[in-house]
């Protein structure tokens, strides 16, 4: 892609957990999408190469145009906040799980966080790359590695979504890592 601005933004939704067919529908917290937003654009900031544009600029543009993000105009959106900010591709996402954890370090209901990021051409409205995110912590008995990579501890939500983002943003095939 070569120099891009980027712009994330991500909507909370509720659904499913990924991958647990019988899983119960959980309501994603308010502030959720903020979190994850705010972690991908401080992601995306350190790599050389790449411009972007903070998700307050973006937001000031949307209701500047009284343009609405919906996942269902993704491509459309991106578009448009490519012919108004020269941009070459918008990352967008959806969070789809953010549980926090529930007790203490050592003894909780494991966290659980899930989330799908979109890289969209901004000239076509194609999507060019997706990747996504979903663990639900286990305990030593079932993910002994897992736990040992965390301390021994339950994490947070926001704990998760971090190691989460980096996994993503690892896979990313723009800008220089």
């Amino acid at each position: 892609v070569g120099i891009s601005a980027i712009r994330q933004s991500f909507e909370g939704t509720t659904g499913p957990i990924p991958h647990r067919p019988h899983a119960k529908k959980e309501s994603v917290p308010s502030g959720a999408e903020e979190i994850i937003t705010d972690m991908v654009y401080a992601n995306l900031r350190l790599r050389p190469g790449l411009k972007t544009i903070s998700p307050n600029e973006i937001t000031k543009v949307l209701s500047k145009k009284s343009l609405k993000l919906s996942k269902s105009q993704n491509q459309w959106l991106a578009q448009e906040l490519g012919k108004e900010l020269s941009l070459d591709a918008v990352i967008v996402g959806r969070v789809r799980v953010f549980r926090e954890r529930a007790g203490q370090k050592f003894a909780a209901i494991p966290a659980a966080v899930g989330f799908d990021v979109q890289v969209i051409n901004a000239q076509d409205g194609t999507a060019v790359w997706a990747g996504d995110f979903f663990e639900e912590q286990k305990p030593f008995t079932q993910d002994f590695k897992g736990m040992l990579e965390r301390g021994g501890e339950w994490v947070t939500a926001e704990e998760l979504a971090r190691s989460g983002v980096k996994r993503v943003m690892k896979r990313l095939p723009i800008g220089k890592r």
